[in-house]
């Protein structure tokens, strides 16, 4: 488990912290459409972040979450263009979606260099079969691919 995995996971336990107490105080009409939306959207993010943990090869999840994370944008914008978000509160809120995004990012940004060095791994052929050998099994004997 690496540290900026976590570090992603409690700004997004943070920003659910805050937002969720918000979203439950709107008017009713936007409280059970947007704000359910957002809600939902919320612990949706907070679960596939914690799912991509254990997928340390998923640059697709990783992606798909990032789209997630526009998502919430727009619709916290939306709460802005109807009145139910000031200008404070839309700062803080976005201020605490961009934290998650510039971590998000640097995790995208740091399995796209790990997918990439892997394709550039050589691979040996095995001299006795004429099998390929990766990398990671070179030295040890009776071991091909």
């Amino acid at each position: 488990m690496r540290t900026g995995d976590l570090a992603i996971i409690q700004r997004t336990v943070d920003l659910i912290e805050w937002y969720v107490p918000f979203l439950e105080r709107l008017p009713a009409g936007h409280r059970h459409v947007l704000g359910k939306r957002i809600q939902e959207g919320l612990y949706d993010l907070l679960e596939a972040l914690i799912l991509a943990r254990y997928t340390p090869d998923d640059l697709e999840r990783l992606q798909r979450i990032n789209a997630h994370l526009d998502v919430l944008r727009c619709q916290t914008r939306l709460l802005v263009t109807f009145q139910l978000l000031d200008q404070r509160r839309h700062e803080h809120v976005a201020g605490l979606i961009n934290a998650v995004g510039v971590q998000l990012g640097g995790w995208i940004q740091h399995r796209r260099r790990r997918i990439h060095e892997t394709a550039r791994e050589p691979v040996e052929h095995h001299h006795d079969l004429g099998q390929p050998v990766e990398r990671s099994q070179r030295g040890t004997p009776g071991k091909a691919v």
